[in-house]
């Protein structure tokens, strides 16, 4: 049966009633959509070409970290790997090309964001995965999921009933132990085991007797004898003699601290289980480590140092962390470290006995970012000599033991520009189409910065404005002058250069990126607040704000040869520029978290800002919304009659000034991080709003809670574009996925045909190709629409 590079998920097309309430929280994992239609009132030709759309994954591959990668132990041919914030990737031509597996599930319990994954010893076809969304089971080989651990509690301190750890006696696959927790390189979760004996129906919280913060980084069950439950943790290692019921804490004087991952051998001369334990001893004062791999052969009760040729680091940023086997008899061991950088590998074909340094051997690298630190490492049973690595940037794969790898993301293309296997991770914030040639375009990104297509993203190549392979984050602050060929500007919130002295810049092109300048520096009066500054906040994913350029708008009626540029500074105000030559802060008290800028196009003095709340120290909000300056971005109030939500896009169009639509977010995270903002959560409407009479008055057009991409026909006001977003550790969203209304917002229709992700997080409509749109998702790279076949 041939395989595509990616497998489209069919799923019904909803004609989705601006009033209808969609049912709660999903309790099963149904790969498709399961809201009812409702037929629509009349057809058009245009309306036929967004009806019949379907989703084509594109993109340059890689791009992001992926903490998955897990070959299948009955075929070489077959291996997965999981994005940090996207799909879970299949391939069944050893790597050559991928496709999404986890695209088109409905409801909280889907498998996306998996952590781990484990195979049946004897069925090839019964796959476990595991990680934010909780467990679920495959027993098609990966192709369909469906969750075991809708019932799985919420831990303490945990929003969500995610897993970090899980143990499958495979011969009786009724029996499951499971950790609460977040990935074990990263490690979040209390010291707690649970246990289900009706294949996940049902769990009971074991005594484990382990510490609140023994954090569970792995589970095993021995093979030789089921009621031996062995589990490293954060605090040291624990072993079950009676299937779980009472436990006790072994190797205290090699474990004081806590333990790595673990994997579980057998002894082929005498049968015994071989357990291999990573050890995270810290010193003293706690900033260095002994980092070490033990072996016990007796259940724990004794351990044998095997660091045999282990050059092991005593740097927290380059521990070893993971170890695997080829096999439970084969002797081949891989252990990895989470160093960046170059990265350490190590094997031993001999038990531990004797370990070999892999870190040199060659790599063939894909479009330039390869980070090494090993987030997971696994060995196909069936052929040693094949080997993935999920890492920063891209995956390898070995075909020779180790001795030579190469990223499987990418593929050169003749002319040097790259093209994507299917297995994309990229985080797309903003897709601009260039206004001269529709074949052009510029990708603003997480991490990677900014790349672009001349060939409608057939390709792609990248820019590197500050030295080769430094790359950055570009949120949405990248704009194509319309009037102005070839005068592309973009923004940057970060470089990733030791030094960070380009955080926050602003480049130009005058030549459609052939090449480009620096234009806003700090030395030209673009002055971001020090990042100290903005230590106090954090935002909806937990991490605090960067400092940079968040957004960057031209004002259409200055002159083309001296354009005012607007730059918007993460929490740092409004800054002016004519033509990018020199910078000023213009705004009075209005140091938000700025993620849009938009000049009404009738009136250039009038300016909206579109604002998300950040968290203080304390949990205490500080709500975002969208603001207006009347004044050429001096002074900025609330619009009234918009709600202090988080908002995360504004459409506006040359032709329709008085029609603005805008796409609100649903803070769930404030009142988690404080129950005072449980109002703040609760009444916060997300959704997509509409204003006829240039934002005197607004409407909320659609019902959904977490609204993220946003764009609408420049030529038709009434054809609009949302995506209703899946978030990580949310469980609010109703009805996830692309959305389009013909008739401004009256009714919508839901198009997920070929989506790999619900992770929307920015739209583009091409106004001048009815029918062409573009769909950026948070890890799952990007999609362009096509007819639907």
């Amino acid at each position: 049966m041939p395989f595509m590079k990616t497998i489209l998920i069919f799923v019904s097309m909803q004609i989705l009633n601006l009033e209808a309430e969609s049912a709660g929280k999903e309790q099963t994992c149904q790969p498709k959509d399961n809201v009812s239609p409702t037929p629509t009132t009349e057809s058009t030709s245009q309306q036929s070409i967004y009806q019949k759309i379907s989703w084509k994954q594109i993109g340059p591959g890689g791009g992001g970290s992926s903490f998955l990668s897990k070959g299948s132990p009955h075929d070489s041919q077959i291996a997965f790997v999981a994005a940090d914030v996207g799909p879970m990737y299949k391939t069944v031509n050893g790597g050559k090309s991928w496709y999404p597996v986890t695209g088109g599930y409905a409801g909280y319990y889907q498998p996306l964001w998996a952590r781990n994954m484990k195979f049946s010893d004897t069925n090839p076809k019964q796959i476990w995965c595991w990680g934010f969304r909780g467990l679920f089971e495959s027993n098609d080989e990966g192709e369909t999921w469906s969750c075991l651990s809708e019932n799985f509690p919420p831990a303490k301190g945990m929003r969500n009933n995610m897993i970090a750890a899980v143990a499958i006696d495979t011969s009786n696959a009724d029996v499951i132990y499971a950790a609460p927790g977040i990935f074990s390189m990263f490690g979040n979760g209390p010291g707690e085991i649970y246990k289900s004996v009706n294949h996940g129906k049902s769990w009971k919280k074991l005594s484990t007797n382990m510490p609140e913060e023994a954090f569970v980084t792995s589970i095993e069950v021995d093979p030789a004898n089921k009621n031996n439950v062995y589990a490293s943790t954060a605090k040291g290692f624990f072993m079950s003699a009676d299937g779980g019921k009472t436990w006790a804490q072994k190797g205290l004087d090699v474990f004081p601290d806590g333990c790595g991952t673990m994997t579980i051998c057998k002894n082929p001369e005498n049968g015994k289980t071989l357990l291999f334990v990573v050890s995270d001893a810290k010193s003293p004062d706690g900033k260095t480590y002994k980092n070490a791999v033990y072996m016990s052969d007796d259940g724990g009760e004794h351990w044998i140092e095997k660091s045999n040729g282990i050059k092991a680091s005593q740097k927290e940023n380059k521990r070893f962390f993971i170890i695997c086997n080829a096999g439970m008899d084969s002797g081949l061991l891989f252990l990895g470290s989470r160093q960046e950088g170059t990265g350490l590998i190590y094997a031993s074909s001999d038990f531990g006995e004797h370990w070999t340094d892999m870190s040199n051997s060659k790599i063939t690298k894909g479009w330039g970012w390869v980070a090494r630190p090993a987030f997971d490492i696994s060995v196909c049973n069936s052929n040693p000599n094949v080997i993935y690595i999920a890492m920063r940037g891209t995956c390898i794969k070995s075909d020779d033991g180790g001795k030579s790898w190469n990223q499987f993301s990418s593929v050169q293309t003749p002319d040097g520009k790259w093209k994507g296997t299917g297995h994309e991770v990229t985080f797309i914030n903003k897709i601009v189409i260039d206004p001269f040639d529709s074949r052009k375009l510029y990708i603003a990104s997480n991490d990677i910065g900014l790349f672009m297509s001349d060939d409608g993203g057939e390709s792609f190549s990248f820019v590197f404005p500050f030295g080769e392979g430094k790359y950055g984050t570009i949120y949405d602050a990248v704009v194509a002058d319309p009037d102005v060929k070839d005068s592309v500007y973009v923004g940057y919130e970060i470089v990733w250069d030791s030094s960070h002295k380009f955080d926050g810049s602003i480049i130009c092109s005058r030549d459609g990126g052939k090449s480009w300048s620096l234009i806003g520096t700090k030395g030209s009066g673009l002055s971001h607040p020090p990042i100290e500054n903005l230590k106090k906040y954090r935002e909806w994913n937990g991490y605090r704000p960067i400092n940079g350029t968040s957004s960057i708008a031209i004002d259409r009626k200055s002159p083309k040869e001296n354009r005012t540029i607007y730059a918007g500074s993460i929490m740092g105000g409004i800054f002016k520029s004519s033509n990018g030559k020199s910078w000023k802060k213009i705004s009075r008290n209005f140091d938000e978290r700025i993620v849009q800028l938009a000049i009404n196009p009738e009136n250039s003095s009038v300016l909206y800002a579109a604002v998300r709340s950040v968290l203080g120290q304390g949990g205490e909000i500080r709500p975002g919304g969208l603001f207006i300056s009347k004044d050429a971005g001096v002074n900025w109030n609330r619009v009234q009659g918009m709600p202090d939500v988080d908002v995360t896009g504004i459409a506006m169009s040359e032709k329709y000034p008085e029609i603005i639509y805008v796409s609100c977010w649903r803070n769930e995270d404030a009142y988690t991080a404080n129950p005072a903002n449980k109002n703040y959560s609760e009444n916060n409407k997300g959704g997509i709003y509409r204003s006829d009479d240039g934002g005197l008055s607004w409407k909320r057009i659609l019902n959904e809670p977490q609204c993220r991409g946003l764009d609408m026909d420049k030529n038709n006001p009434d054809i609009v574009f949302a995506g209703s977003s899946e978030d990580r550790n949310s469980s609010i969203t109703k009805s996830p996925g692309i959305f389009f209304s013909e008739d401004g917002g009256k009714t919508w229709t839901r198009v997920n045909d070929g989506l790999n992700t619900y992770a929307i997080q920015s739209i583009t409509v091409d106004s001048e190709n009815p029918g062409s749109i573009f769909i950026g998702t948070r890890g799952g790279g990007f999609l362009k629409s096509q007819p639907h076949p």
